[in-house]
């Protein structure tokens, strides 16, 4: 039972290679509002395609759309349950996943594009369960999760830009033709009135060991000094350099 508005977290809260994805979440906006309008219009794209466009790839070696929404269903998961763990005051470190090694297990290229997009809708319903219900106390409750401290609240921000970003990359490398026109059935617009759109570009950092997606980094670069989110400590869970 969420009443006050999830404001963004402060720098402190997340591991400095995470700020290109929290970064994309509309400052001043209610995360648990965001995640819930982002959904409508992510389900509205990848229902608006033909099945034939799951398994295209904007370059070769890069992720089809499938595995690009799989790796985001994972990565919601995995970062849901520390959210979890962590407003339930778990305080036993959780550790890192590498993003490719979850993805070359999973055959996501065996599934439909609508058989994914209905998983990723019942991940998000699961995920909004959870936000919806904490209190302020759990919101700020803090854990460390791939050997970085990271609060419920920057977790549930994770989340929503994470989202983000790989929704922006499939509408900008591999759904535009050759005039730069995108690619998306009328299903898309139709369904997506209600929804806010989701916003930004950019690829994040990404950590030692945790790799924020495939091939997109999100916005921001890292600062002298900050700790590359693709180097070797961290796992790479989520790189904004991936698909």
């Amino acid at each position: 039972m969420t009443a006050a508005i999830i404001r963004r977290p402060a720098p402190a809260e997340y591991a400095a290679y995470y700020e290109g994805y929290v970064s994309l979440v509309e400052a001043g906006a209610d995360v648990v509002e965001t995640l819930r309008r982002q959904l409508g219009d992510t389900l509205a794209l990848l229902r608006g395609l033909d099945e034939a466009h799951g398994d295209s790839r904007y370059a070769p070696g890069k992720w089809s759309i499938k595995e690009v929404v799989g790796h985001v269903i994972d990565a919601e998961r995995v970062f849901a349950y520390r959210a979890l763990a962590f407003a339930r005051g778990e305080t036993q470190p959780q550790p890192g996943y590498d993003q490719d090694d979850y993805l070359n297990r999973a055959n996501f290229g065996a599934r439909t594009l609508r058989d994914l997009a209905d998983e990723l809708a019942h991940v998000r319903a699961s995920t909004l369960d959870l936000f919806r219900h904490l209190d302020p106390d759990a919101w700020a409750r803090r854990g460390v999760a791939n050997e970085n401290e990271v609060s419920v609240r920057a977790l549930a921000y994770i989340i929503a830009g994470h989202e983000t970003h790989h929704t922006r990359i499939i509408r900008t490398r591999y759904l535009t033709n050759e005039e730069g026109a995108t690619q998306v059935n009328d299903n898309e617009e139709q369904s997506s009135k209600d929804f806010n759109n989701a916003e930004q570009t950019t690829e994040p950092p990404t950590s030692p060991s945790e790799k924020l997606e495939g091939d997109q980094t999100p916005p921001g670069t890292l600062t002298p000094g900050a700790q590359n989110p693709e180097s070797t400590e961290i796992k790479k869970e989520v790189n904004p350099n991936s698909e």
